[in-house]
C-alpha cells in the first residue's frame, strides 16, 4: 500500500478506519458491500481499489479458518464474507460483516448471478433522498434474478431513460444516484409516479415473482445466517447437487444441473475441497421447493441421513420435500 494512502486514512481512537454505519442491515433494503466500500472510500478520500487493497492486506483475524481470496470484484470473489469480516474489524462496526454474506464463502458462488452493469430503482432512491439518507445501492440489485423492486413493483433500470446510456460502475458495478454522463438527466427525475408501495406486475411469470420475493426474504433474514463459513462442507454441496435433479414432469421442470453446469467433484476428505455451488441454482431450487434459502442450507447441513433421491422420486414429491425441509430445524 502506498504511503499516500496511509497518510490520508483518518485513524479513530478504537479503529483504523472511520466508523461508518451500513444502511438497511436487517431489512430487505440492506446495502451492498461495494456500495459501502464506495461510501467509505469517499470518507477517506481514496479510491475504491485502494481501500480494497488496504483491507485485503490487513492482519488476518484469529478466527479465519480458510484462505482469503478477494479481487477487485468483491461478490465475484471466493471470500467476500471474509473481506467484510476484516472490514468490520477495521471500522469497529460489526454489522458490516453481513454485507459480505460470510455464510456462503467457498461454498456458494455468486459470480454467475451478478449483473454485468449497474441496476437501480428510482423510487427507492427518491425515498432515500426524501428521508435524508444517501441514495445507496441495495444488495439485491446486484443479482439479475432480482428483476423488479419488491416494494414498488418497478422494473429495475439499467440505463438512462432519456438517452439509454448505461452507468459505468467500475469493477463492482456500483449503481450511483448521479446525473447521466451524456444528457445530464438525474435518475430520480425520470420517476413520474409517487414513491408508494405497489405490487409486482401480475402479468410476470410466477417463478420470476417468487424469485423476487424469495430474495427479499433472504436479505431481510441475512443477519441471522451468521458469520461462520461452512468450509469445507462437501455434504452440503453434494445434497444441493442431488436435490437439483428433479423429475422432468415435476412442477417447475427444473434441470438445474444441466442448465447451470453444476458439478461437485468427489474428492477424499484429506483434500478438503468442494466446488462452489452457483447461487442461481440454489435460488431456483428454493423456489421449486417453496422454502426459504436458509431452510435449504440447514437441511443440507443438519440432516446427514436425508435421502434426497427418495424424497424427490415422484411428481407428487414437491409437498413432501418442502415439508421435510421445513421440519429440519
Amino acid at each position: 500500500m502506498t504511503n499516500r494512502f496511509r497518510a490520508e486514512i483518518v485513524v479513530p481512537a478504537r479503529a483504523r478506519l472511520s466508523k461508518l454505519e451500513p444502511i438497511g442491515v436487517g431489512s430487505a433494503e440492506g446495502e451492498s458491500l461495494p456500495s459501502y466500500v464506495s461510501r467509505l472510500a469517499d470518507v477517506h478520500h481514496v479510491g475504491e481499489s485502494e481501500l480494497i487493497g488496504y483491507v485485503s492486506g490487513s492482519q488476518p483475524g484469529h478466527a479465519e479458518g480458510y484462505k482469503f481470496s478477494v479481487g477487485p470484484r468483491l461478490y465475484g470473489s471466493k471470500t467476500p464474507g471474509l473481506f467484510a469480516i476484516r472490514l468490520a474489524a477495521l471500522t469497529g462496526v460489526s454489522s458490516v460483516e453481513t454485507l459480505g454474506m460470510p455464510w456462503a464463502d467457498q461454498t456458494i458462488s455468486f459470480a454467475s448471478s451478478l449483473r454485468d452493469q449497474p441496476a437501480w430503482c428510482e423510487a427507492c432512491w427518491r425515498e432515500d433522498l426524501n428521508e435524508g439518507r444517501p441514495a445507496y445501492e441495495r444488495l439485491l440489485w446486484k443479482f439479475h434474478l432480482y428483476s423488479h423492486c419488491h416494494r414498488h413493483g418497478l422494473k429495475l433500470s439499467t440505463a438512462c431513460r432519456v438517452c439509454g446510456l448505461s452507468q459505468k460502475g467500475g469493477p463492482n458495478n456500483v449503481a450511483r444516484a448521479i446525473p447521466c454522463a451524456l444528457c445530464g438527466t438525474h435518475p430520480v427525475d425520470m420517476l413520474v409516479q409517487d414513491c408508494t408501495e405497489a405490487t409486482i406486475d401480475p402479468l410476470l411469470p410466477v417463478p420470476e415473482v417468487q424469485r423476487v420475493q424469495l430474495l427479499a426474504a433472504m436479505a431481510k433474514r441475512m443477519r441471522a445466517y451468521g458469520r461462520i463459513a461452512h468450509y469445507p462442507n462437501f455434504e452440503r454441496a453434494q445434497r444441493l447437487y442431488k436435490a437439483a435433479m428433479l423429475p422432468e414432469n415435476c412442477s417447475g421442470k427444473l434441470q438445474v444441473v444441466k442448465r447451470y453446469g453444476l458439478q461437485v467433484r468427489k474428492m477424499s476428505r484429506a483434500d478438503r475441497f468442494v466446488s462452489p455451488v452457483p447461487f442461481e441454482a440454489v435460488v431456483v431450487l428454493a423456489v421449486a421447493l417453496q422454502v426459504p434459502v436458509s431452510k435449504l442450507f440447514k437441511s443440507a447441513c443438519q440432516l446427514p441421513d436425508f435421502k434426497w433421491n427418495q424424497t424427490l422420486a415422484s411428481p407428487k414429491s414437491m409437498p413432501t420435500a418442502a415439508t421435510a425441509l421445513t421440519r429440519s430445524d
